[in-house]
Order: C-alpha cells, then structure tokens, then sequence
C-alpha cells in the first residue's frame, strides 16, 4: 500500500526544492552576485588622487545690468572636472570647461590647489589639455580599450558636480554608439551614471579603474539634474586627439571633403545600388581632396582605406585617423558601376582653437602665507574694492584661517585692496614691523564678511 504523505512532507520537499534553487543561483554565470563587485572602493581610492576638480572664472557682461552699466564685466566662477594623464602635470579635460576663461584652478583630492593654463583645445571635438606645474610626479589614471565595452557593463563616473567636490557615483552602460548631434562623428557612451553641470570632463572608469570614457554631456529636460541621461566621449576617441594635442597643438586628422549619409535601403531602390551598405554623398567641398579626385553628388561610397564602418560617423572617424597627406583607396558606386580611387587627404579644417596667451607677468604670490590673489572683477560701486582667491596650498597659514578658493579679500589691515599688488604691498609693510599677526577682512560665498587673522 503506497503511503500517504504527512502534511510534513510537502513543506520538506518545498525547502529542498528552494535551497538546490539557490544554489543553482550562485554558481550561475548569470547571477549578479558573480558578474557585478559588491563595492568599487579600492578602484575609488586608487583613482582620485589623479582626478582634479576645476574652477575656472569668465569674464563677460553682467546679467540684468541697468541701462547705464550697459559693459559692464562681471566674473563668475564654474565648476568643472578633469584628469591627470602624465605625471608632468598635464590634465585631460572639455573643451567646453575651459575655453575662452581668465583663470583656471584646479584642485586634487589631498586639498591642494594649484594654478593651471591651456596647453591646447580640440577644434572638433570636446577636449581640452591642461597644465600644472608641479614639484613632483603626479599619479595618473590609465585609459582602457572603448571599443570592448558591452551594454550593462559597471561604471564609475568621478567629478566635481555644481562645484561641491570630488563625487563618486556608479551605474551601468545604457548605450553605445549614442548621436547627440554635437558633432558628425558623434560615438558618446550612454550611462545612468549621476552626471551634472561640473561633472564635464571627468572620467568614466570600468570595474578596473580604467578610463573608458570622459563625461561630456547629460539631457534634462526639466532642469532638476541628472536624469540618468549621461553621454561621455568614448577612451579610444579620446586617446587618439590627446597625444597629438600635445606634440603638436592640435588634432591634425585626416579630411576627404565629402558630406555624406547612409545608403538606406529605399535610397538605394531608387537609384537602383546593388549595393546593400554605402554611403550617399551630398555635397562635395569644392576644391578639397574628393573634388580633386572627380567624386560628384549621388556617388556612394562603399569603403576607405579598406574599411566599411556601420555608419557615416563611423566612416568619418575611420577618415580622421588617417595620416594627413596619404593617398587612401575609396571604392565608390556611380551609374552602376563600381571604381576605385587614390584620394590624398588634407587635414580637417577647424585647426586648433586659438586661446589666450599665458600672462607673462603672473600675479604676486603671497607664498610665505600660502595663497594667490587676483582683481576682483564686479561693477557694484558698493563692492569695487576686493581680490579674490585662485589658489590656497593645503595645511598653509591660509588653509587654517579658513580661507579657500573663491574667498574675497577687502581689506588687509585698515587698507582697502583691489589688486594683488594692493595685498602684497601691506603684507610687506607688516613683515617690515615686529607684528606677529595680519588682519583681513573676508567675504564668503554666501556674502558674509568676517575678520580673520594670520600669522606673520
């Protein structure tokens, strides 16, 4: 006689069923557990001592200025990111952050601060090269291969969002191959990571701490920040224009002179292309190097140099790494026959962006105190007077008073100052006295003005 099953039975039965489940789970190459790190506070750490946050100040006419102060020039300060990409001192950052300002300071993870200058800006595609001046080598942050990426992959992005400091946040690949329409090359990674005004030109790390992308841009709509909509230029991009910004001042890439969009299938019904995959030109820069070759409007394009990429801007960037001046074949469709053609490149036109020359007479420095000053620049009659602070070493007599970047100083003793000669003059004249300490009365950020001393 079979025997019937006590109601113990089943809720046995149940449990084993459930934990053989579980254990299924954790050895499945699928499961989370196995494929995602529990924490990137090891790579967070190795990182940021080679990521910089940047506060830059520009010059332009003050907003809602009164007819009569119609001119007017008003600084304001904005906060960008960046990276440290050789020991030397040079920094990776866009070109958006940097472009036409006065004055650059940027700020490592230990406090420091240190001034910086333009070394080159990218014409075409958003990247800026910076550089410090430093007593010692810098760590830097290693680029990874961006074209190996795969949709859900970790990422790290680290920046300086809306000028609080060195942020960390995490998230995954969304997208790839993303057009935003910023340039006709565009291949931006798409990520969920919190990417804000401040976060541009900061890096996106993978898993290994290797830069794979340089946050850019966000879309927001709303105007409530990060979305989860963030778009970062891909590494590969990234390391072909940062060497030759260096050696040379700009990117020099290849050019052919040619307007083009993908063959799409209906295209190619029309103009009866037996072809599945090209590219139709639709204007030809007159006197450039497809004009001199003989293309025409209608032609399509089937390969470069070899090559035939998923898409136009794909095909664009294969142009782009091309040696200026080399003769490349491009197989080409017209009227039903195909033919193949030697093209000699030219360089992309744009050249490098022209940028303001370092001053040759930098501002005093006040080293023995450890800060540097420049001319405020605000038309208010009731604030004309002031400096403001660019630069404060860490643990420096500064440092401890309190004063940091973006810090105005009015006066220094009873003096008014507006000029850092105005500062250095009276801190000469205290050091010539037997006074063991110096006044200064301070504006903050949020508008306060206080009194703070330090010693001589």
């Amino acid at each position: 006689m079979q025997a019937a099953l006590t109601p113990a039975q089943p809720e046995c039965f149940d449990i084993m069923h459930r934990l053989v489940l579980a254990a299924l789970l954790l050895a499945s190459p699928l499961s989370a557990r196995a494929s995602t790190p529990e924490d990137f506070s090891a790579v967070v750490a190795a990182a940021l001592p080679g990521i910089v946050n940047i506060t830059v100040w520009r010059e332009g006419p003050l907003e809602g200025a009164a007819p009569s102060e119609a001119g007017a020039e008003h600084r304001s300060a904005i906060a960008g990111s960046g990276f440290v990409v050789d020991p030397s001192g040079i920094i990776v950052t866009n070109r958006h952050v940097v472009e036409g300002v006065s004055t650059i300071s940027v700020g490592f993870s230990d406090r420091s601060r240190a001034r910086a200058k333009v070394l080159a800006l990218a014409s075409a595609i958003d990247i800026a090269i910076l550089k410090v001046e430093v007593t010692k080598p810098l760590p830097v942050l290693k680029f990874g291969d961006s074209d190996a990426l795969k949709v859900g992959q970790p990422v790290i992005c680290i920046g300086n969002p809306l000028g609080i400091g060195l942020t960390v946040s995490s998230g995954v690949i969304s997208a790839l191959n993303r057009d935003i329409h910023k340039t006709p090359f565009d291949d931006f990674i798409q990520s969920d990571c919190a990417i804000n005004p401040g976060n541009s030109g900061g890096p996106m790390m993978n898993a290994a701490g290797e830069v794979i992308g340089v946050d850019t841009a966000n879309i927001d709509p709303y105007g409530n920040g990060s979305i989860g909509l963030g778009f970062a230029l891909t590494s590969n991009d990234v390391t072909f224009v940062v060497p030759r910004l260096i050696r040379m001042g700009r990117v020099n890439a290849g050019w052919i002179g040619l307007s083009m969009q993908d063959l799409s299938p209906e295209i190619a019904r029309a103009l009866a292309v037996d072809k599945d995959h090209g590219f139709i030109v639709n204007d030809v820069d007159a006197g450039g190097p497809a004009d001199k070759a003989g293309f025409a409007v209608g032609d399509v394009v089937l390969d470069v140099a070899d090559q035939a990429p998923r898409d136009v801007r794909a095909l664009i960037r294969v142009i782009a790494r091309q040696p200026v001046g080399a003769e490349v074949p491009v197989t080409a469709w017209r009227a039903g026959k195909v033919r193949r053609v030697m093209v000699k490149l030219g360089e992309f036109p744009g050249g490098p962006v022209t940028i303001k020359p370092p001053v040759d007479n930098p501002p005093p420095k006040m080293e023995d105190f450890g800060f540097t000053v420049e001319a405020l620049m605000e038309p208010q009659p009731a604030r004309s007077a002031g400096v403001v602070v660019t630069g404060v070493i860490d643990d420096s007599i500064a440092s401890e008073a309190g004063i940091v970047v973006g810090t105005v100083i009015l006066r220094v003793q009873q003096a008014a100052v507006g000029t850092a000669e105005d500062v250095a003059k009276v801190l000469d004249e205290v050091r010539r006295t037997d006074r063991k300490f110096v006044v200064l009365l301070v504006r903050g950020k949020a508008g306060e003005q206080r009194w703070v001393w330090l010693k001589v």
